[in-house]
């Protein structure tokens, strides 16, 4: 594996088409590294797996303060990973993101970072189509943040209601010092609302607003579209996950009422059985000793082996009432009440 020196602190490699292999290659290295402090990786192609593999060094270095992966391919899926990473990272104070561009759900996703990390100080996410979606999750963090001094959303496509989001979250937070919110879409009204927050100790940039473009309109309705379509195919999703799991409760209670039936069952088979051996006893307990003198109540009557066959079904199975050491006990009805039959087994 390549090391970096032990005394190199800074390394820049900004504009050198790494790509992700170079990417993923430098983030092995971060992972033993004890040393270097800022890494700059700006304009280098890297895309969405160089950007998890940085993300995957950053859970586990413990010296890195300064991050720069603006201006390449990072995606949403690269951007996530990094806010992942953020959760968890204790040293990273100086993360720059901006022109990946990211969009509103990985920007979501490191809002929902920012609220729990301590110790990132400035974030820069200029030109990354961030719209108020993405603002109005950033002013929540805002309202739980504690460290973040600089935020950087320049270039965006951020209107009124992400502004008076920020506002809002501006009456709270104690900390940020600086917001950049120049180039985006805000009126004269979204401007003004940031007048009314009472916060004194953060300088605004808001020159230069806009209205959007035409290809700005034609990426947000794409957008858009595509977050209804997303939303649309996991409720479709989400109901036919409820729909399966409406048919195993539906099974699940026919099984337990089919259960409930045979403990039912075999609680008469148990009645029936401890019937018929409490009939046997006492039957046994009247039988004349061997050798013994006929009993008063008349010779025991015989009945042929035919008989009990047929009475039986040949003994089958449905006529069976249990069985022990002894043998088996059988159900019969011969003429005169319901009798019990015991078989013995051959060792008896």
């Amino acid at each position: 594996m390549a090391t970096f020196p032990w005394n190199l602190f800074t390394l820049c490699l900004h504009n050198n088409k790494l790509g992700d292999a170079g990417a993923t290659a430098i983030a092995e290295v971060l992972k033993v590294n004890t040393t270097l402090k800022a890494l700059g990786l700006a304009k280098n192609q890297i895309g969405e797996a160089g950007a998890q593999a940085i993300a995957e060094a950053l859970e586990v270095n413990t010296t890195m303060t300064s991050l720069s992966l603006n201006e390449n391919r990072i995606g949403e899926a690269g951007a996530q990973a990094i806010a992942d990473a953020l959760k968890v990272n204790t040293t990273l104070t100086d993360l720059v993101l901006a022109k990946n561009p990211i969009g509103d759900v990985a920007v979501q996703a490191i809002a929902e970072a920012l609220e729990v990390n301590t110790t990132l100080t400035e974030l820069y996410l200029w030109e990354n189509q961030i719209t108020c979606t993405g603002a109005q999750a950033l002013a929540e963090a805002l309202k739980a943040n504690t460290t973040l001094t600089e935020l950087d959303m320049g270039s965006n496509q951020i209107g009124d209601v992400g502004a008076r989001a920020i506002a809002e979250a501006l009456k709270v937070n104690e900390t940020l010092t600086e917001l950049l919110l120049y180039e985006n879409f805000l009126t004269t009204d979204g401007v003004a609302t940031f007048r009314q927050t009472g916060n004194a100790i953060c300088e605004l940039y808001l020159d230069d607003q806009r209205a959007p473009s035409n290809v700005e309109l034609a990426q947000i309705f794409a957008r858009t579209s595509a977050a209804i379509t997303r939303a649309t195919t996991l409720e479709a999703e989400n109901q036919k996950v409820r729909f399966e799991l409406a048919a195993k409760d539906q099974e699940l209670a026919a099984k337990d009422q089919g259960l409930q039936q045979l403990r039912s069952d075999l609680a008469a088979k148990d009645l029936e059985l401890k019937s018929a051996l409490d009939r046997i006893d006492v039957l046994e307990r009247n039988q004349p000793g061997v050798g013994s003198a006929a009993s008063s109540d008349g010779p025991i009557p015989r009945v042929s082996l035919a008989t009990l066959v047929t009475a039986t079904n040949n003994f089958a199975a449905d006529a069976l009432l249990g069985e022990g050491a002894f043998g088996r006990v059988y159900g019969a009805s011969l003429p005169g009440p319901r009798v019990a039959i015991k078989k013995l087994s051959i060792q008896n």
